[in-house]
C-alpha cells in the first residue's frame, strides 16, 4: 500500500482554532503549532478573530517547484520496468 503522505503533489492545509487573546497571538501560535509537528515550509494564509478565538488556516508546503518529486520517479521508474 502506498503512503498517503508520499502522494501530496504540494501542499496541504490545515484549519484550527486557537484559543488566544488576539489575531496576533493566534498567529504566532499557529506558526508555533506547526513547527512543533515539524513542518517548517509553511504559510498562513487566513485568520479570523473572534471572541477570545482564531480560526486559521496553514498550508504546509511539502514540495516546492523543482524539487524532487517522490511520486515521479515511481511513474518513471514503473515506466522503465514497462519497457524491459
Amino acid at each position: 500500500m502506498k503512503k498517503a503522505w508520499k502522494q501530496i503533489v504540494d501542499s496541504f492545509d490545515i484549519e484550527v482554532v486557537l484559543i488566544c487573546d488576539s489575531k496576533e497571538d493566534g498567529y504566532h501560535l499557529a506558526k508555533q503549532l506547526a513547527e512543533e509537528h515539524g513542518f517548517n515550509d509553511y504559510d498562513v494564509v487566513f485568520i479570523e478573530y473572534l471572541n477570545k478565538m482564531a480560526r486559521i488556516r496553514l498550508r504546509i508546503n511539502v514540495s516546492q517547484v523543482g524539487s524532487h518529486y517522490s511520486w515521479l520517479s515511481e511513474k518513471v521508474n514503473s515506466l522503465d520496468n514497462e519497457k524491459r
